[in-house]
């Protein structure tokens, strides 16, 4: 990221608990180059509401392209099997805007058993 021509911002939020104390024991993490947040993506970004685009597989929404007006939300849950929906469900709780990623059009994906 660090190297593009058109870097992206990265931030990191909900980072309490749990999670906070594992991040803090990875190598090198008090460097990494972002923006941590304890607070949840709607309160930090809740004057940007119209500029949040949930990223989740369950969309009917494909993301050609990046807009850089756009803050897109990376959640930190893969919801294939046992949580299968939660991201889209958040994102509508949430009223926030989704989009997917193109994947299945560059990749070949297989599903483990």
């Amino acid at each position: 990221n660090g190297r593009c021509d058109s870097p992206c911002h990265l931030c990191l939020t909900g980072c309490t608990g749990e999670i906070a104390t594992q991040l803090q024991r990875l190598p090198g993490y008090d460097k990494w180059l972002i923006r941590k947040e304890s607070k949840p993506y709607p309160e930090v970004f809740h004057d940007q509401k119209d500029s949040l685009v949930y990223l989740t597989a369950d969309s009917d929404n494909v993301l050609e392209e990046l807009d850089p007006s756009k803050i897109y939300i990376i959640g930190g849950l893969v919801d294939r099997n046992r949580w299968k929906g939660i991201t889209m469900k958040k994102a509508k709780e949430d009223g926030i805007k989704t989009a997917k990623l193109p994947i299945s059009d560059y990749l070949k994906m297989s599903t483990s058993m």
